[in-house]
This record gives C-alpha cells, sequence and structure tokens, in this order.
C-alpha cells in the first residue's frame, strides 16, 4: 500500500486495509497523481511547458510510482 487509513477490525482484531490505496490498482486515490491511465479530468492542457507555454497536444503518461509525466504533450 502506498496511501490511504490502515484500521484495525474491532470484531476481528485484524488489519482493515479497505481504506488503504496502492499504485497500479488503475484507480487515481488518494495522494496519487494518475494511475495507470486515471489522470482524473487532467489532460496536456492542464500543464505548462518550462517556459510556462500551454501544452496544445500530446497524452500523459502515468510514471510507475503515480506521478504525472508530461514528456508526451506539445506546445
Amino acid at each position: 500500500f502506498t496511501d490511504g487509513t490502515l484500521a484495525c477490525s474491532p470484531i476481528t482484531c485484524k488489519f482493515d486495509t479497505t481504506k488503504c490505496t496502492w499504485c497500479g490498482d488503475g484507480k487515481k486515490l488518494g495522494k496519487e497523481e494518475c494511475d495507470t491511465a486515471d489522470f482524473g479530468a487532467k489532460t496536456c492542457a492542464s500543464f505548462k511547458d518550462k517556459d510556462n507555454k500551454p501544452f496544445t497536444t500530446g497524452k500523459l503518461k502515468c510514471s510507475p510510482k503515480c506521478l504525472i509525466d508530461t514528456s508526451n504533450c506539445k506546445v
């Protein structure tokens, strides 16, 4: 697990991981910027290049650590 809330079940006295998330499950949850192809509502147009120009084309990538990669986005 990479984020979320770990709890203890009062009934079974075992870990309750139902509110935990992990990178790679295909769902953007918790503090993840993305997960696989799930970027929330973000697209390349949501970001700018190093010269502060907005990207207009391209497709976002998601890193293995669930961070958005804009290297395929173009101005």
